[in-house]
């Protein structure tokens, strides 16, 4: 870990520390830059550690050490589909943080749990909770946007509801009606209006309302 990375990792500890937010528990990935980042923060917030290697960052194989340009070119042919040699793709990425995610809701259900990871594991949660797209996501992997930065931080809901064919969240009603958030200003839960209409009901009937239908 660099001096600017200590840097970077000690006032991310102070800022959440100064934003007065509480906090249950830290998991961090087991590679030793995030374990000293986790570090900083456990510190700071007076908060235990948990080690988990689903979170470490994306293994390329035989490839790791190659230059992200030639990473990238395999990418790109890859649809994220393909793994590198000995290593993994990216819907492997996504699959293992899946898979935390639903054991993370389980285990700790109404706790706000930090996450010391890498930039691949947290596109591949934003990806699956259908917040960046593949092709966003392919963009940022390749170099085209901007990855996520260091010591940057994310709020996501961990969750164990049912997951489509592509593995992301279903965002139809019958999934979304098991979501409940909670309320920062009562800090009772917070549900779906059960009368607001599925989103399928209201595009099939747009047609007919074009013409007027039935009046």
């Amino acid at each position: 870990m660099t001096e600017k990375g200590i840097k970077q990792a000690q006032e991310l500890a102070k800022k959440l520390k100064k934003s007065g937010e509480k906090f249950d528990l830290i998991i961090s990935s087991d590679l030793e830059r995030t374990r000293l980042t986790a570090g900083f923060l456990a510190k700071k917030l007076n908060l235990k550690i948990e080690i988990d290697s689903r979170l470490r960052e994306w293994n390329f194989g035989t490839m790791d050490g190659e230059t992200g340009k030639i990473i990238d070119d395999y990418i790109l042919k890859s649809d994220f589909g393909r793994p590198f040699k000995e290593g993994e793709s990216f819907k492997d990425i996504i699959k293992r943080i899946n898979e935390f995610s639903s054991e993370l809701a389980k285990k700790y259900q109404g706790k706000k749990v930090i996450l010391v990871t890498h930039a691949a594991p947290v596109l591949a949660a934003l990806n699956s909770f259908v917040k960046v797209s593949d092709f966003e996501t392919l963009r940022i992997i390749t170099g085209e946007k901007p990855l996520p930065r260091n010591c940057s931080t994310h709020r996501i809901f961990a969750s164990n509801l049912e997951r489509n064919f592509e593995d992301k969240i279903d965002i139809h009603k019958h999934f979304m009606d098991q979501i409940k958030l909670p309320c920062s200003k009562c800090k009772k839960q917070m549900s779906r209006v059960p009368e607001v209409l599925d989103c399928w009901f209201e595009s099939g009937s747009m047609p007919y309302g074009e013409r007027h239908f039935p009046f």
